[in-house]
C-alpha cells in the first residue's frame, strides 16, 4: 500500500487491468533503510529555528493582507480565505529565491531524503514528499542562471533552503485547509496563525477516515511487469516513469524496478518503471481516444518525451545518467535532445501513431515548447518544470514528467460519448473479472445476470454491473467510473462539489434499485428469492462525501471483514484478497 501522492503514482486509476489477467504473486519489498543524515541535512536542522521565525513573518504578512481576524468562516468563504493566504505566501517567497538558479534549487531539494525530513525535521504525520513538491514548484520561478552545487554544504545556503522548506510547510498546511474547507469544515481566523478548526470535530473525524481509505493503493496489483526484452520495440505509449520511494532511500537495488537495468551501488531515491501512458483515467492511446483528453496536445508531448527517455536508458544504461535513481533527473546536451526528439518523432511507428490522431506536423521544437508550458508556477499541487536549461545542457525531471503523465493528464468524462462509455464498460469488466478469480464468484445462474438489463412486469429496471457472492448473500455492485482531475485533488471548490454531487446521486440511485429488488425479488428474467441482498457503489478512486452510507460497513461473513457502501477498486480487491486467505 502507498499512502503518498507520488511514490507509486497515486491518482493513477488502477482499473486498467484487462479482463482475464493472470493473478501474479505478491511483490515482497524489504524494510527500507534510512541512510545517515548528510552535512546539508544536519545544517538544515540547525537552521530550522531561525528559518521558521522568518517563514512565520511571511505568514503574518499574508494574514494581515487578508484583513480578517476572529471571523468564523465556512464553505466558499473559508475556501477563498485559505486560497488567498496561500497565494500571498507563494508570491512573497518567490520574490526571495533569486539568489540561486532554479537548477541549483532543484538539486538542493532533491538531495534531501524525505524520510529524514519526516523523522527529524517535520512532525511524523507530515507528508514530506508534498512539501518537497511545493518547494520544487516555487523554486522553478527562480530567475538566476548560475548553478552552484558546492553551496550544498554552506550554512548560508542551508538557511536559505530551510526558509524555502518552512514556507512550503506553511503552504502545505494551507492546502490542507483548502481541501478541508471545500468539504464543509468550519474555521475561525487569527491575527497571526492559520485558521483553526471550529466546531467541526465529527467532520474532521470523517476526513481522517477518508484520507486513510484513500491511501489504499497497490501499484503491484495493476502494474504489468515488463522485462528488458519486451521493450526493445515498445508501443508508442510505453514510457519511462520515476517514482520516489515511499519511505526514503533504499540500499542498492533492494526493490528491483520493472526495468531490467544494471544494479547501481549506494542509495536510491527513485525507482524506475516502464509503464504505459494509459490507465482507467486515460485508456489506451489508440486512434480516436486522444480527443477525449482534457489536454490532448500535452498528452502527445509527454508520451513522445517519455518514450525517448525510456529508449535512452535502455540503450545507454544508467551509468550515463547518474542522477536518475538519486534525484529523478536526466542530463544531456540540449542540441542532442532536440536531435534525438526529431529522430524519435520521425520513426515510422511514431509517425503512424501521430497520423492516427491527426497530429501531423510534430517536431522537436514544438514538443519542447509544450513540455515547458506544462509548468504551472505557484499553482496548487503541481511540481516544478519538466525541462530545465543549464547552459548547453537540458535537464529532464523524469519525476515531474511522471506526475503529469500519471496524475494530471486525464480523459474528461464530461465530454461524454462513445469513448467514455467504452471506458465505463471496461471498468465493469475489470471488476467482475477480479471477482471471478476468487472463491466469491457468483454461481452460474447469478453470474449470467451480470450486465444484463433486468426486467419486471415487462419494464426495464436496471442492469447490474458486477456481483459478488458470500454464501447466500449477494452484493449487487454499481460501477461508477467517476474520474477526478488535479483540481479536485488540490481541493478546487467547484470540482469538489460537483464530484460529491455525482457520488451522492449514485448512492441514491443504487439504494433505490436495491430496495426495488428486495421488494420484488423475482422478476421476468431474474430470481433473487434465495438470497439476502446488499449493494455498494464501486469507483476507480476515492471521492469524498460526508454521507454516512459511504462509510457504513456491512460484514461479509469473514471475521473482521466487511464492505462499505462506497468502495474503490483497490479497497475492494484487497478485501476479496484478505477474505480468500
Amino acid at each position: 500500500m502507498s499512502g503518498n501522492g507520488q511514490a507509486f503514482g497515486v491518482g493513477r486509476d488502477k482499473a486498467t487491468v484487462r479482463a482475464g489477467h493472470e493473478k501474479r504473486p505478491k511483490v515482497q519489498r524489504p524494510t527500507p533503510k534510512c541512510r545517515p543524515m548528510t552535512d546539508l541535512e544536519k545544517l538544515l536542522i540547525r537552521a530550522r529555528p531561525g528559518a521558521s521565525e522568518w517563514a512565520r513573518g511571511i505568514l503574518k504578512a499574508a494574514i494581515r493582507e487578508s484583513g480578517r481576524e476572529r471571523e468564523i468562516l465556512e464553505g466558499v468563504a473559508a475556501y477563498e480565505y485559505f486560497v488567498g493566504v496561500r497565494a500571498s505566501m507563494m508570491r512573497r517567497i518567490a520574490e526571495s529565491i533569486d539568489v540561486f538558479g532554479s537548477v541549483t534549487w532543484l538539486k538542493l531539494i532533491r538531495a534531501l531524503n524525505h524520510r529524514v525530513l519526516k523523522l527529524e525535521y517535520f512532525q511524523a504525520e507530515v507528508e514530506a514528499l508534498s512539501i518537497l513538491q511545493i518547494a520544487t514548484n516555487i523554486a522553478g520561478t527562480a530567475r538566476a542562471t548560475e548553478t552552484r552545487e558546492q553551496v550544498a554544504i554552506e550554512p548560508r545556503s542551508a538557511m536559505r533552503l530551510a526558509r524555502l522548506l518552512e514556507v512550503a510547510y506553511l503552504v502545505e498546511q494551507s492546502e490542507w485547509g483548502i481541501r478541508s474547507a471545500t468539504k464543509g469544515v468550519r474555521y475561525i481566523t487569527s491575527a497571526e496563525e492559520l485558521p483553526t478548526q471550529y466546531q467541526s470535530n465529527s467532520l474532521i473525524s470523517i476526513l481522517r477516515e477518508f484520507d486513510l481509505r484513500n491511501s489504499w493503493r497497490s501499484v503491484e496489483r495493476w502494474t504489468t511487469e515488463l522485462s528488458r526484452d519486451e521493450v526493445t520495440d515498445p508501443p508508442i505509449y510505453r514510457i519511462l516513469n520515476a517514482y520516489s520511494y515511499q519511505d526514503g532511500y533504499l540500499a542498492d537495488n533492494a526493490w528491483d524496478s520493472t526495468v531490467a537495468l544494471e544494479p547501481k551501488h549506494g542509495f536510491h531515491q527513485f525507482t524506475l518503471r516502464i509503464e504505459e501512458a494509459k490507465g482507467p483515467s486515460r485508456d489506451p492511446l489508440d486512434p480516436g481516444v486522444l480527443e477525449a483528453f482534457e489536454r490532448p496536445i500535452e498528452v502527445v508531448a509527454t508520451t513522445i518525451l517519455g518514450r525517448l527517455m525510456l529508449q535512452k536508458v535502455l540503450e545507454d544504461g544508467l551509468a550515463l545518467y547518474p542522477d536518475l535513481t538519486q534525484r529523478g533527473l536526466m542530463t544531456m546536451g540540449m542540441e542532442d535532445l532536440r536531435s534525438d526528439l526529431d529522430a524519435e518523432i520521425n520513426k515510422q511507428l511514431v509517425q503512424k501513431w501521430l497520423d492516427s490522431h491527426a497530429q501531423t506536423g510534430q517536431n522537436a521544437e514544438r514538443c519542447l515548447q509544450v513540455v515547458k508550458s506544462m509548468y504551472r508556477p505557484l499553482e496548487r499541487s503541481y511540481p516544478g518544470p519538466i525541462l530545465y536549461e543549464e547552459g548547453e545542457n537540458a535537464i529532464v525531471d523524469v519525476a515531474a514528467l511522471t506526475w503529469h503523465a500519471s496524475v494530471e493528464l486525464r480523459i474528461n468524462a464530461r465530454h461524454g460519448g462513445r469513448l467514455v462509455n467504452i471506458g465505463a464498460k471496461r471498468f465493469e469488466d475489470v471488476t467482475q473479472a477480479l471477482i471471478d478469480e476468487t472463491s466469491y464468484k457468483p454461481e452460474p445462474t447469478v453470474r449470467d445476470l451480470v450486465q444484463r438489463k433486468l426486467r419486471f412486469n415487462g419494464k426495464d429496471v436496471t442492469d447490474i454491473d458486477a456481483i459478488v457472492q458470500f454464501d447466500r448473500r449477494l452484493f449487487l455492485i454499481s460501477c461508477k467510473r467517476t474520474l477526478v482531475g488535479v483540481n479536485y485533488i488540490a481541493g478546487e471548490y467547484r470540482e469538489m462539489i460537483a464530484a460529491k454531487s455525482r457520488i451522492e446521486q449514485a448512492l441514491d440511485e443504487w439504494a433505490d434499485r436495491l430496495a426495488f429488488f428486495k421488494d420484488h425479488p423475482i422478476g421476468d428474467n431474474y430470481d433473487f428469492s434465495d438470497f439476502s441482498l446488499n449493494g455498494l457503489v464501486l469507483v476507480p478512486e476515492m471521492i469524498f462525501t460526508p454521507d454516512a452510507r459511504a462509510r457504513e460497513i456491512t460484514p461479509i461473513g469473514v471475521a473482521g471483514l466487511g464492505v462499505t457502501g462506497l468502495e474503490t477498486i483497490d479497497q475492494f480487491a484487497s478485501i476479496l484478497e484478505m477474505a480468500s486467505w
